[in-house]
Protein backbone atom coordinates (compact mmCIF):
# COMPACT_ATOMS: atom_id res chain seq x y z
CA UNK A 1 0.00 0.00 0.00
CA UNK A 2 1.16 3.49 -0.83
CA UNK A 3 2.01 5.73 2.11
CA UNK A 4 0.12 9.02 2.33
CA UNK A 5 2.85 11.67 2.26
CA UNK A 6 0.84 13.90 4.59
CA UNK A 7 0.91 11.23 7.31
CA UNK A 8 4.14 10.32 9.07
CA UNK A 9 5.12 6.62 8.70
CA UNK A 10 5.60 6.45 12.48
CA UNK A 11 4.70 2.83 13.14
CA UNK A 12 6.55 1.42 10.12
CA UNK A 13 9.71 3.47 10.68
CA UNK A 14 9.93 2.89 14.45
CA UNK A 15 9.22 -0.83 13.93
CA UNK A 16 12.06 -0.94 11.41
CA UNK A 17 14.44 0.77 13.86
CA UNK A 18 13.51 -1.59 16.71
CA UNK A 19 13.91 -4.61 14.41
CA UNK A 20 17.29 -3.32 13.25
CA UNK A 21 18.47 -2.70 16.83
CA UNK A 22 17.51 -6.26 17.73
CA UNK A 23 19.58 -7.52 14.79
CA UNK A 24 22.49 -5.28 15.81
CA UNK A 25 22.54 -6.86 19.30
CA UNK A 26 22.72 -10.37 17.83
CA UNK A 27 25.84 -12.33 17.03
CA UNK A 28 26.35 -14.71 14.13
CA UNK A 29 24.58 -17.99 14.86
CA UNK A 30 22.23 -16.55 17.51
CA UNK A 31 18.65 -17.87 17.42
CA UNK A 32 16.34 -16.11 19.88
CA UNK A 33 12.76 -17.26 19.82
CA UNK A 34 13.06 -18.20 16.15
CA UNK A 35 14.64 -14.86 15.26
CA UNK A 36 18.16 -14.61 13.89
CA UNK A 37 20.18 -12.19 11.75
CA UNK A 38 19.28 -14.12 8.60
CA UNK A 39 15.53 -14.18 9.34
CA UNK A 40 15.49 -10.43 10.02
CA UNK A 41 17.43 -9.71 6.82
CA UNK A 42 15.05 -11.99 4.87
CA UNK A 43 12.11 -10.06 6.31
CA UNK A 44 13.68 -6.76 5.22
CA UNK A 45 14.61 -8.02 1.74
CA UNK A 46 11.26 -9.69 1.05
CA UNK A 47 9.12 -6.97 2.62
CA UNK A 48 10.72 -3.83 1.18
CA UNK A 49 14.25 -4.39 -0.07
CA UNK A 50 17.29 -2.78 1.50
CA UNK A 51 16.90 0.43 -0.53
CA UNK A 52 13.28 1.12 0.39
CA UNK A 53 13.99 0.05 3.98
CA UNK A 54 16.66 2.73 4.42
CA UNK A 55 14.45 5.31 2.70
CA UNK A 56 11.64 4.48 5.12
CA UNK A 57 13.90 5.04 8.11
CA UNK A 58 15.15 8.36 6.73
CA UNK A 59 11.67 9.60 5.72
CA UNK A 60 10.44 9.94 9.31
CA UNK A 61 13.11 12.56 10.05
CA UNK A 62 11.41 15.09 7.77
CA UNK A 63 8.36 15.05 10.03
CA UNK A 64 10.43 15.40 13.21
CA UNK A 65 12.28 18.54 12.06
CA UNK A 66 9.10 20.27 10.86
CA UNK A 67 9.13 23.78 12.37
CA UNK A 68 5.33 24.03 12.48
CA UNK A 69 4.09 22.46 15.72
CA UNK A 70 0.84 21.53 14.00
CA UNK A 71 2.76 18.90 12.03
CA UNK A 72 5.38 16.37 13.03
CA UNK A 73 5.19 12.95 14.65
CA UNK A 74 2.47 12.46 17.22
CA UNK A 75 2.49 12.60 20.19
CA UNK A 76 5.85 14.38 20.21
CA UNK A 77 4.74 17.21 17.91
CA UNK A 78 3.16 19.14 20.79
CA UNK A 79 6.49 19.83 22.52
CA UNK A 80 9.55 21.15 20.69
CA UNK A 81 11.99 19.86 23.34
CA UNK A 82 10.57 16.34 23.21
CA UNK A 83 10.65 16.43 19.43
CA UNK A 84 14.32 17.44 19.37
CA UNK A 85 15.24 14.69 21.87
CA UNK A 86 13.36 12.15 19.77
CA UNK A 87 15.13 13.36 16.63
CA UNK A 88 18.57 12.94 18.24
CA UNK A 89 17.72 9.44 19.49
CA UNK A 90 16.15 8.42 16.20
CA UNK A 91 18.96 9.82 14.02
CA UNK A 92 21.62 8.04 16.09
CA UNK A 93 19.85 4.68 15.99
CA UNK A 94 18.97 4.93 12.30
CA UNK A 95 22.70 5.27 11.62
CA UNK A 96 23.39 2.13 13.66
CA UNK A 97 20.63 0.14 11.93
CA UNK A 98 21.62 1.26 8.41
CA UNK A 99 25.26 0.39 9.03
CA UNK A 100 24.46 -3.14 10.31
CA UNK A 101 21.83 -3.83 7.63
CA UNK A 102 24.20 -2.85 4.81
CA UNK A 103 26.99 -4.94 6.36
CA UNK A 104 24.77 -8.01 6.54
CA UNK A 105 23.38 -7.39 3.05
CA UNK A 106 26.87 -7.11 1.53
CA UNK A 107 28.25 -10.12 3.39
CA UNK A 108 25.23 -12.30 2.59
CA UNK A 109 25.58 -11.52 -1.12
CA UNK A 110 29.27 -12.35 -0.86
CA UNK A 111 28.56 -15.70 0.81
CA UNK A 112 25.96 -16.58 -1.83
CA UNK A 113 28.42 -15.80 -4.61
CA UNK A 114 31.09 -17.89 -2.88
CA UNK A 115 28.77 -20.91 -2.66
CA UNK A 116 28.05 -20.64 -6.39
CA UNK A 117 31.76 -20.90 -7.11
CA UNK A 118 32.34 -24.14 -5.13
CA UNK A 119 31.77 -26.32 -8.21
CA UNK A 120 34.52 -24.66 -10.24
CA UNK A 121 37.78 -26.54 -10.91
CA UNK A 122 40.81 -26.29 -8.62
CA UNK A 123 42.54 -24.02 -11.13
CA UNK A 124 40.08 -21.30 -10.14
CA UNK A 125 41.10 -21.36 -6.45
CA UNK A 126 43.39 -18.26 -6.56
CA UNK A 127 40.71 -16.28 -8.37
CA UNK A 128 38.14 -17.33 -5.76
CA UNK A 129 40.42 -16.07 -3.00
CA UNK A 130 40.85 -12.78 -4.82
CA UNK A 131 37.08 -12.53 -5.22
CA UNK A 132 36.58 -13.08 -1.48
CA UNK A 133 39.20 -10.44 -0.67
CA UNK A 134 37.49 -7.99 -3.03
CA UNK A 135 34.12 -8.62 -1.39
CA UNK A 136 35.60 -8.00 2.04
CA UNK A 137 37.12 -4.77 0.75
CA UNK A 138 33.77 -3.67 -0.68
CA UNK A 139 32.10 -4.46 2.65
CA UNK A 140 34.74 -2.47 4.53
CA UNK A 141 34.40 0.50 2.19
CA UNK A 142 30.62 0.40 2.56
CA UNK A 143 31.03 0.51 6.33
CA UNK A 144 33.44 3.45 6.09
CA UNK A 145 31.01 5.36 3.86
CA UNK A 146 28.19 4.84 6.37
CA UNK A 147 30.46 6.04 9.20
CA UNK A 148 31.34 9.15 7.20
CA UNK A 149 27.66 9.81 6.56
CA UNK A 150 26.99 9.61 10.31
CA UNK A 151 29.84 12.03 11.03
CA UNK A 152 28.59 14.35 8.32
CA UNK A 153 25.08 14.31 9.81
CA UNK A 154 26.51 15.07 13.26
CA UNK A 155 28.54 17.96 11.85
CA UNK A 156 25.49 19.39 10.09
CA UNK A 157 23.45 19.12 13.29
CA UNK A 158 26.22 20.87 15.24
CA UNK A 159 26.38 23.64 12.64
CA UNK A 160 22.61 24.06 12.82
CA UNK A 161 22.70 24.31 16.62
CA UNK A 162 25.53 26.86 16.54
CA UNK A 163 23.73 28.90 13.89
CA UNK A 164 20.67 29.08 16.14
CA UNK A 165 22.89 30.19 19.03
CA UNK A 166 24.39 32.93 16.89
CA UNK A 167 20.92 34.21 16.02
CA UNK A 168 20.07 34.52 19.71
CA UNK A 169 23.36 36.27 20.39
CA UNK A 170 22.71 38.74 17.60
CA UNK A 171 19.35 39.62 19.13
CA UNK A 172 21.02 40.20 22.48
CA UNK A 173 23.81 42.16 20.86
CA UNK A 174 21.33 44.70 19.49
CA UNK A 175 20.56 45.76 23.06
CA UNK A 176 24.15 45.56 24.38
CA UNK A 177 26.64 45.07 21.53
CA UNK A 178 29.79 46.15 23.37
CA UNK A 179 29.73 43.13 25.75
CA UNK A 180 28.94 40.49 23.11
CA UNK A 181 31.28 41.33 20.23
CA UNK A 182 34.00 38.95 21.38
CA UNK A 183 31.53 36.15 22.07
CA UNK A 184 29.90 36.56 18.67
CA UNK A 185 33.27 36.50 16.92
CA UNK A 186 34.20 33.34 18.80
CA UNK A 187 30.96 31.61 17.77
CA UNK A 188 31.42 32.74 14.17
CA UNK A 189 34.94 31.27 14.17
CA UNK A 190 33.62 27.97 15.54
CA UNK A 191 30.96 27.80 12.85
CA UNK A 192 33.55 28.48 10.15
CA UNK A 193 35.69 25.66 11.50
CA UNK A 194 32.72 23.28 11.55
CA UNK A 195 31.86 24.20 7.97
CA UNK A 196 35.43 23.40 6.92
CA UNK A 197 35.19 20.02 8.68
CA UNK A 198 31.86 19.44 6.98
CA UNK A 199 33.37 20.11 3.56
CA UNK A 200 36.30 17.81 4.33
CA UNK A 201 33.95 14.99 5.36
CA UNK A 202 31.89 15.52 2.21
CA UNK A 203 35.01 15.33 0.04
CA UNK A 204 36.23 12.19 1.80
CA UNK A 205 32.81 10.61 1.37
CA UNK A 206 32.87 11.37 -2.36
CA UNK A 207 36.35 9.83 -2.70
CA UNK A 208 35.30 6.65 -0.86
CA UNK A 209 32.21 6.28 -3.01
CA UNK A 210 34.36 6.68 -6.14
CA UNK A 211 36.80 4.05 -4.85
CA UNK A 212 33.91 1.69 -4.15
CA UNK A 213 32.54 2.09 -7.68
CA UNK A 214 36.01 1.53 -9.18
CA UNK A 215 36.51 -1.58 -7.03
CA UNK A 216 33.18 -2.99 -8.20
CA UNK A 217 34.05 -2.21 -11.83
CA UNK A 218 37.42 -3.97 -11.55
CA UNK A 219 35.79 -6.96 -9.85
CA UNK A 220 33.24 -7.26 -12.68
CA UNK A 221 35.98 -7.00 -15.31
CA UNK A 222 38.05 -9.67 -13.53
CA UNK A 223 35.02 -11.97 -13.40
CA UNK A 224 34.44 -11.58 -17.16
CA UNK A 225 38.10 -12.35 -17.93
CA UNK A 226 38.02 -15.38 -15.61
CA UNK A 227 34.92 -16.72 -17.34
CA UNK A 228 36.53 -16.26 -20.77
CA UNK A 229 39.66 -18.12 -19.61
CA UNK A 230 37.58 -21.00 -18.22
CA UNK A 231 35.58 -21.26 -21.46
CA UNK A 232 38.79 -21.22 -23.49
CA UNK A 233 40.33 -23.97 -21.31
CA UNK A 234 37.19 -26.11 -21.68
CA UNK A 235 37.24 -25.71 -25.47
CA UNK A 236 40.90 -26.65 -25.63
CA UNK A 237 40.26 -29.71 -23.43
CA UNK A 238 37.37 -30.75 -25.67
CA UNK A 239 39.55 -30.42 -28.81
CA UNK A 240 42.33 -32.49 -27.22
CA UNK A 241 39.86 -35.22 -26.23
CA UNK A 242 38.40 -35.29 -29.74
CA UNK A 243 41.92 -35.54 -31.24
CA UNK A 244 42.76 -38.34 -28.82
CA UNK A 245 39.58 -40.21 -29.76
CA UNK A 246 40.33 -39.85 -33.47
CA UNK A 247 43.88 -41.13 -33.00
CA UNK A 248 42.66 -44.18 -31.04
CA UNK A 249 40.22 -44.96 -33.85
Amino acid sequence: QKQDKSVAPTISALSGVILGLCMNSMKSGDDIGGWSISTIMNLINVGLGIGKFTLLLESLKTYMIESDDKHGVEPWNSCRVERMHLLRWYTSNVGVVRKRAIQEFTLSNGNNSDSDCEDESKSNAPSTKESKATKKLVSQQTTEIEELKCKLAEAEESISANSLEVKHLRKRMESNPSQLDDLLNECTTKISGLEIQNQALSSKLTVNESDLKESNRQNDAASVLLKEEVDKARNETRVVLEDKTNLQE
